[in-house]
């Protein structure tokens, strides 16, 4: 009997050891360990009571700050998805979509509307649209009667480019249905016809098939976005940057103009440990991060050479690292006079094409738009620059119809 008891104890003491040596483990580890985060998104916070009223919520707060904060969760999503890959040959994400060739990944998660968009079941409806056209005329004649230009640039999402390609058959898109995008641009159009707007999908789709192609040295075909990241890559961003900058100089556009002597290449040139001399060139997408894919679904990466420079002359870094704000002056203008750019994060590939071309140029995250500071710094033209996938947030554009995310003690502003 004595025995049998001890048998049960040690089995019990051995029990409780399982279960909380691994979450005692991880408080051991060093704090940016546990800090950690791959997520395209913020985590939940610890919840606090300040009131009676946060009782009822604290149960479901409480509960989404512990999924966001588990012991090792991003290694055991990482043994979950390779499991799925190997046994299934299927990702299970609430977020990610496993295209039909590795390392194809598209988006699907709730920032923002990128599958509801390819399926085509997010159309707007009629008060959305007007809507959207009030707040974009009211700003586009606040902007005008201080003598600065507007020009709204609607970035194609990946899905749009290589959804046909890649996406799985189950994906249903409504196809006797209109493209919200497109939705929006009638509308735009023939209401607001003061609106300039420029949605480089045609341009992107063709550079998909021949201007990459065109520029790799063996002939083959490039991809323009990033194949496990929601973003185009410096390919993709040169097309866009080709197309504004044709736009704003009435131009025409082709993508990487000769004359410029542009290259672009897949392989390393020793400037960086990460990139050694000669090596192709890999980094992890944000998608892949998500699910803790393996090195298989590294997206390829690119370095471009021949651009025109620009100086940088005042940046405002986030505490996490992110320049929110810059201005850049070009070394020798290339016929555009002062540009104003605010845009979400497919901003940071198409910045190298832009600050060596006008005069001056003011590249900042479009949540922190500061509509007094367009007005001071005077810009021949202000471009709003949002993925497709987000068009839905104009009806309460940051900064303008509704109060934009505003620099903090912790930002660092540094002026050269």
């Amino acid at each position: 009997m004595k025995k049998g008891k001890l048998c049960r104890n040690i089995a019990i003491i051995l029990f409780l050891l399982l279960i909380t040596a691994l979450p005692l483990s991880w408080y051991l580890l060093p704090e940016e360990t546990r800090s950690e985060n791959s997520e395209n998104r913020t985590l939940a916070e610890f919840p606090s009571v300040e009131s009676p009223e946060d009782i009822p919520s604290l149960p479901a707060a409480f509960e989404d700050w512990y999924s966001d904060h588990l012991p090792y969760k991003e290694d055991m999503v990482e043994l979950k998805s390779e499991a799925e890959l190997s046994m299934f040959r299927q990702l299970d994400s609430d977020q990610v979509i496993l295209g039909t060739k590795i390392p194809w990944l598209f988006y699907k998660a709730q920032d923002g509307q990128a599958i509801e968009t390819y399926k085509r079941i997010n159309q707007f409806t009629d008060e959305s649209l007007q809507a959207i056209g009030d707040v974009l005329t009211g700003f586009s004649r606040d902007l005008s009667e201080n003598g600065i230009g507007f020009l709204l640039m609607i970035v194609p999402d990946k899905e749009t480019i290589y959804g046909p390609d890649y996406m799985p058959a189950d994906i249903k898109v409504m196809k006797d249905r209109v493209h919200r995008t497109d939705q929006l641009i009638a509308y735009l159009e023939e209401n607001a016809p003061e609106i300039r707007v420029l949605y480089p999908k045609e341009e992107l789709l063709s550079g998909k098939d021949t201007a990459a192609a065109g520029i790799s040295p063996e002939g083959e075909t490039w991809p323009i976005y990033y194949e496990s990241d929601t973003h185009w890559n410096r390919i993709g961003a040169g097309i866009g940057a080709d197309t504004l900058l044709a736009a704003l100089t009435e131009g025409s556009v082709g993508c990487m103009p000769p004359e410029k002597a542009v290259s672009f290449s897949d392989l390393g040139d020793g400037s960086s440990e990460a990139y050694p001399e000669g090596q192709p060139m890999k980094k992890k997408g944000d998608m892949q991060n998500l699910c803790k894919l393996p090195e298989a679904f590294d997206s390829r990466e690119f370095r471009v050479e021949g651009l025109p420079q620009g100086s940088l002359v005042s940046q405002v870094m986030s505490p996490g690292g992110e320049a929110v704000y810059e201005v850049f002056r070009a070394k020798e203008p290339g016929g555009i006079g002062k540009l104003y750019i605010a845009g979400d994060s497919f901003r940071w590939n198409l910045r190298d094409f832009i600050q060596g071309e006008a005069e001056e140029s003011v590249i900042c995250s479009r949540y922190y738009l500061d509509t007094e500071d367009i007005k001071a710094k005077k810009p021949d033209t202000f471009v709003y620059m949002i993925a497709e996938r987000y068009l839905h947030e104009l009806a309460g554009l940051p900064g303008v119809a509704a109060p934009a995310l505003s620099y903090t003690e912790d930002f660092v502003r540094t002026d050269y």
